[in-house]
């Protein structure tokens, strides 16, 4: 099945969206041998490649060893690949005393996908509607999280056009 999926988007020249629930750890592997086997093809990574914060989703753990492996694999292919920064909640840390979300570790994450990357090739994702359900500081409103995801960028030294609107306007529509 990916492999008929790969051939019909590279005909097509449309991106691959890849959203790893279970977390990378599980789907490395393979992700390694699609963008090896089909280098015509464009990768998007939702979610920080799922493998930004400490839980990469039902119940799986994230380790600074997963992000490492992302990195290298991004680097490796980096005329393919496209990572959306959404999710921003679950690449969250909970803090341990008081159970709010924490995301100043994101701003050496998007360094380290600036640097394997470039900045040409972060997106931004809205995360919209399901970042309103959480019970957050910064989710109270979407203006809230919008201010969040600013902060952040601007922290990590992003060009806020570049990644927040034209990234994917000359993906999508160049």
């Amino acid at each position: 099945v990916a492999s008929d999926l790969c051939e019909v988007c590279a005909a097509m020249k449309l991106p691959i969206g890849i959203m790893a629930f279970k977390g990378m750890r599980s789907q490395m592997k393979g992700m390694k041998h699609l963008l090896e086997k089909y280098p015509q093809c464009t990768w998007i990574f939702d979610h920080f490649g799922f493998c930004a914060g400490k839980f990469a989703g039902n119940g799986s753990v994230n380790d600074e060893w997963i992000w490492k492996d992302f990195m290298e694999l991004c680097k490796d292919h980096k005329t393919q690949v496209y990572v959306k920064l959404s999710a921003w909640f679950r690449n969250a840390n909970k803090n341990e005393s008081d159970g709010h979300l924490e995301y100043d570790h994101l701003v050496e994450k998007i360094k380290d996908l600036k640097s394997n990357l470039g900045e040409n090739r972060l997106l931004f994702g809205s995360d919209f509607p399901f970042v309103l359900e959480l019970k957050d500081d910064y989710a109270v409103s979407y203006r809230n999280h919008i201010e969040l995801v600013r902060s952040i960028l601007q922290k990590a030294e992003c060009n806020l056009e570049i990644v927040m609107n034209s990234n994917a306007r000359n993906l999508f529509f160049d």
